[in-house]
């Protein structure tokens, strides 16, 4: 059975491009809201639903009607993927892995969109049909043929791409396990961590100082008029905040997609299973939570390295921030 691996990459568009991603991510949402509203009016008026190769032939139909010719401007897949997502947001609902789907909103901080396929990487640049190619910071090869790519923008205003691929695995033999070398660890206040082997780790205590920042930034935000020029400065200057923080207990591991970066609205918790609108990949609960918590617990020892195991404080530079995102 084919296996599903994804690389996401840190985008560096243009001015010009940037402006084109975000029209394409305004796009998708226009879809995903007009299919979902076409649907629900069609039943309260029916009693039944749409078929959605019935949306497809409408969706054609409304590049030509007035007001609507931009939709011609946008690749033709991403807006196909648009009506995809929202099937798929409804197979979720009625087979009882999500709640009933809502409308994506405008001024979402994060806005992503999704082109299953015709995207190409080379030479540190990822193609985006009707955009063109884009520079990425590409810190991997990636020597198999893409399925998808999911384009998201976070809310720092960073743009990020997935690339998704696919791969045969091979049968391996199981490692035998070495219980000698097994050893216990006791997590604490006062120390980080404690292993059986008397090892320790001094706890640097980065939650507290970050916790800090966090407020002094939420406190500036506050402060600022809702809808001026300042408050989204401030709003993205707590989102940079929140990007540095280490794992905290509303990180959201069971919502958040490990492949893409997807985040759902909600996940109840009887729901155990389920598939990511974004980039359509399937998860199981609890191993997409441990995989998220595993990323960021990682980035979390890049820091320990960094600082000696909080023996001092270093501030990385702004090269080092932008390479560790």
């Amino acid at each position: 059975m084919p296996e599903q691996k994804v690389y996401r990459f840190r985008i560096d568009p243009t001015t010009r491009q940037e402006a084109a991603l975000s029209r394409y991510a305004g796009a998708r949402r226009f879809v995903f809201n007009w299919s979902l509203a076409r649907r629900k009016e069609t039943y309260e008026q029916t009693g039944k639903s749409i078929s959605w190769s019935g949306l497809s032939a409408e969706l054609t139909g409304l590049k030509s009607k007035p007001g609507f010719e931009w939709l011609k401007e946008i690749d033709s897949q991403l807006l196909q993927q648009a009506l995809a997502d929202c099937k798929r947001a409804f197979d979720n609902f009625f087979q009882k892995r999500a709640g009933f789907p809502k409308f994506k909103k405008k001024h979402s901080a994060q806005q992503s969109f999704r082109i299953p396929q015709r995207v190409k990487l080379e030479d540190g640049r990822v193609y985006v049909p009707k955009i063109g190619w884009v520079a990425i910071r590409q810190s991997q090869v990636v020597d198999l043929p893409l399925k998808s790519a999911t384009f998201k923008r976070e809310a720092t205003g960073k743009w990020h791409v997935s690339l998704a691929v696919e791969f045969d695995l091979p049968d391996l033999h199981k490692p035998a396990i070495e219980t000698e070398t097994a050893i216990g660890i006791d997590i604490g206040f006062d120390r980080f961590a404690t292993d059986s082997d008397g090892g320790v780790v001094e706890n640097p205590r980065f939650f507290r100082k970050a916790e800090r920042k966090i407020k002094r930034a939420s406190r500036r935000l506050s402060g600022c008029k809702k809808g001026s020029a300042n408050r989204a400065k401030a709003r993205r200057a707590l989102a940079r905040e929140y990007e540095k923080l280490p794992l905290d207990r509303f990180f959201p591991s069971s919502k958040l997609c490990s492949s893409c970066g997807h985040l759902l609205d909600e996940l109840p918790l009887f729901v155990r299973e389920w598939d990511c609108p974004g980039c359509g990949a399937h998860h199981d609960r609890d191993i997409n939570a441990a995989i998220n918590i595993k990323k960021a617990g990682q980035y979390l020892l890049k820091w320990l390295k960094a600082t000696g195991s909080g023996a001092r404080k270093v501030t990385p530079t702004r090269d080092e921030r932008r390479r560790s995102a």
